[in-house]
C-alpha cells in the first residue's frame, strides 16, 4: 500500500486524479481509508492510504509526474458571500502569493473577502490591535483580488503583509497611522485617508509621490529604504511649498538627496520665492515663521537634520 501526504488546497478529487489518473479512484481511497467520507475537508499534512499498483489512467499519472504537477483546486465550497458593510478597499496580489495578512486597530467592524473559496471573515474592532493571517485555499489564473468592507475609525492600519501590486481605496476612511512597507505600486488613492497623521512607506517603489500632498494633516512621513529619482522627490517637496494651504508641520525622513543646495531661493519682482530645487523648497519650509508656529518642520536626510528653530536660523 502507498501513502499519500495531502498539501494545502487539495480536495479528495485532486488526490484521486494525482494518484489514479481519474476521479473514479475516489472509490479506492474510501475503501482504504475507513475514516474518510465525501464530505470531509482535507487538511495539509493529512495522510491517506491507497493501492499503489492501481492506476486507472496511466498517461494522466505520468503527465503529472513528468511535469512535477500536484493538482490542488481547493475545497470548492458552494455558498453566497454576503457583506453588510460598504466596500472600502480592494487589493490585488500576484497569483504566486500563497498567504497574506495585516494588522489593524480601532473601533468598528471589518468584513474580508479573501478572493478564494473561504467564507467571509468578520473581525470586530474593539480598540486592541488585531493581527490576521490567511492561507489561500485555491490557486487563481490571474491576479488575486482581496476586498475589505468596513466601517468605523482606525488607529493603526498596516497592509505590509498583503504584498499588494495594486491598492484602491474606494471611500474616505478615518485612519490615524498607516503603514505599507516594501511595496511596488501607485499611491494615487492614499488621499482617501484625509485625516492620517503618521505614514510609513519605507521601501516603497513608485514613480509619483505628489498624491501625498493631499494629506494636509500629516505630521510624520517615513520614506526610507528607497532612493527616488530627484525629479520625483523634488516635485513633492516643491508642492509642499506651493500648495501649503495651512497644512500641519511635518517630520519627513528620506534616504535620497533632493537636488540643489540648502539655501534661500531667489525672489521674483513681487517678492515671491522662485524655487529652483528640492533643497531650496526645504529651506523655505524650515524658515517661514508662520508655517512653524505650532510645531517645526523637520527633514532628516541621510542622517542630516534640517529644522526650523525660533529666533535663529534653521540649522543642519
Amino acid at each position: 500500500m502507498g501513502r499519500y501526504s495531502v498539501i494545502a488546497g487539495q480536495n479528495l478529487y485532486d488526490v484521486a486524479i494525482h494518484t489514479y489518473g481519474a476521479i473514479e479512484g475516489i472509490t479506492d481511497l474510501l475503501v482504504n481509508n475507513e475514516f474518510l467520507s465525501l464530505d470531509d475537508d482535507l487538511q495539509s499534512g493529512d495522510e491517506l492510504v491507497y493501492t499503489d499498483d492501481y492506476q486507472i489512467d496511466r498517461e494522466v499519472v505520468a503527465y503529472y509526474q513528468t511535469h512535477g504537477i500536484t493538482p490542488a483546486s481547493g475545497e470548492l465550497h458552494v455558498y453566497p458571500k454576503v457583506f453588510t458593510l460598504p466596500l472600502a478597499i480592494e487589493l490585488y496580489l500576484a497569483n504566486t502569493e500563497i498567504s497574506a495578512g495585516f494588522s489593524i486597530s480601532g473601533r468598528g467592524k471589518l468584513e474580508i473577502d479573501w478572493g478564494d473559496n473561504s467564507a467571509a471573515e468578520i473581525i470586530p474592532l474593539m480598540g486592541k490591535a488585531v493581527q490576521t493571517n490567511h492561507l489561500f485555499d485555491c490557486p487563481v489564473g490571474g491576479k488575486r483580488k482581496i476586498s475589505l468592507y468596513m466601517e468605523g475609525s482606525l488607529q493603526s492600519f498596516d497592509l505590509t503583509g498583503f504584498h499588494p501590486s495594486e491598492l484602491y481605496i474606494l471611500k474616505p476612511l478615518s485612519v490615524e497611522r498607516f503603514t505599507l512597507r516594501n511595496a511596488v505600486l501607485s499611491i494615487v488613492s492614499l488621499p482617501m485617508f484625509p485625516g492620517v497623521y503618521d505614514v510609513c512607506l519605507d521601501g516603497l517603489k513608485t514613480d509619483v509621490l505628489t498624491p501625498l500632498l493631499e494629506l494636509k494633516n500629516l505630521m510624520r512621513l517615513s520614506l526610507c529604504g528607497t532612493v527616488y529619482r530627484q525629479p520625483t522627490i523634488d516635485a513633492y517637496l516643491t508642492g509642499l511649498v506651493t500648495r501649503h494651504d495651512n497644512r500641519r508641520s511635518c517630520q519627513i525622513t528620506l534616504q535620497c538627496q533632493p537636488s540643489g543646495t540648502y539655501r534661500e531661493p531667489a525672489k521674483d519682482v513681487n517678492g515671491r520665492y522662485v524655487i529652483g530645487s528640492g533643497m531650496e523648497a526645504i529651506w523655505v519650509l524650515t524658515h517661514e515663521e508662520a508655517w512653524n508656529e505650532g510645531s517645526p518642520w523637520e527633514f532628516i536626510i541621510n542622517g542630516l537634520i534640517y529644522k526650523y528653530e525660533q529666533n535663529d536660523t534653521a540649522n543642519i
